[in-house]
């Protein structure tokens, strides 16, 4: 998963979760897609 990717991921999922006080599983599912971002070389 790149950066963009990630991003727009966690944009989804903060919508799809409205605003409600996050979970610690919600927070864990997060940083699990976190680890799977590959860092880009280029920063435009």
């Amino acid at each position: 998963m790149s950066e963009k990717e990630f991003i727009s991921w966690l944009k989804g999922y903060l919508e799809a979760i409205d605003g409600s006080k996050m979970t610690y599983k919600e927070y864990e599912k997060i940083l699990e897609k976190l680890h799977q971002v590959k860092p880009s070389t280029n920063f435009d």
